[in-house]
């Protein structure tokens, strides 16, 4: 599994002047990018031409995703998964050979986190917010929204009926139920380093390790 990450702080005016139409087009550019990139890695024997003009088409509840790769086998193709998010200046997409969900948010001074977590989150992860603070709400946030793009049933589905905290730290893997109907789902959350003051976590059902986080604009290690 191999995370992208582009910075966008010098696009920021641009991005402005921009419609949501262009900025979605530079997005996708990017996903190819690092399709690119990735097959490359993988020497996976697939014409950089055919990658370039990948098709690109979301589910039912928006989860991105190639129908050329979309399972394995099909025209001697591999399985390719991925899943981006943006908060700030930063975009990622994670690329790899399973479902994924990927989140990363820019932690903000001025959040009223736990006015949120009250609404939105577990008993367990509101014990830990108030415990642990902002830092920790973000932690929590970005493994939630990792879950449920991993599902791919977006946030209309709730983010109060499953849990990433237990015994007032963070979980390895999902929670669902409360107290002695509480079980762990086959579904590991690891954290992701990206920047200070940048929260990321991902969700995949194997909790396959990140081989290495790539710049898009250089294509070096970072």
């Amino acid at each position: 599994m191999y995370l992208y990450l582009y910075n966008q702080y010098n696009r920021k005016k641009r991005d402005r002047d921009e419609g949501s139409g262009e900025r979605s087009r530079f997005g996708e550019n990017l996903v190819r990018q690092a399709l690119q990139d990735y097959c490359k890695r993988l020497e996976l024997e697939i014409p950089e031409e055919a990658l370039s003009e990948t098709v690109i088409e979301r589910g039912d509840k928006g989860k991105p995703y190639f129908p050329a790769f979309f399972t394995a086998g099909e025209a001697g193709r591999p399985e390719i998964h991925f899943s981006v998010s943006h908060s700030g200046s930063f975009w990622g997409c994670l690329m790899g050979a399973e479902p994924v969900g990927f989140d990363l948010e820019v932690c903000r001074e001025n959040v009223k986190y736990e006015k949120i977590a009250r609404r939105f989150f577990s008993g367990e992860e509101i014990e830990f917010i108030l415990s642990a603070g902002r830092s920790a709400f973000f932690d929590v946030w970005v493994r939630k929204e990792a879950y449920v793009k991993y599902t791919g049933a977006g946030l209309g589905a709730g983010l109060s009926g499953f849990s990433v905290a237990a015994d007032g730290s963070l979980a390895s893997q999902v929670i669902v139920g409360t107290g002695g109907d509480a079980k762990s789902l086959p579904c590991f959350i690891r954290a992701c380093e990206i920047a200070e003051g940048v929260k990321a976590a991902y969700c995949c059902a194997g909790g396959a390790p990140v081989k290495a986080v790539l710049d898009l604009d250089v294509r070096k290690e970072v």
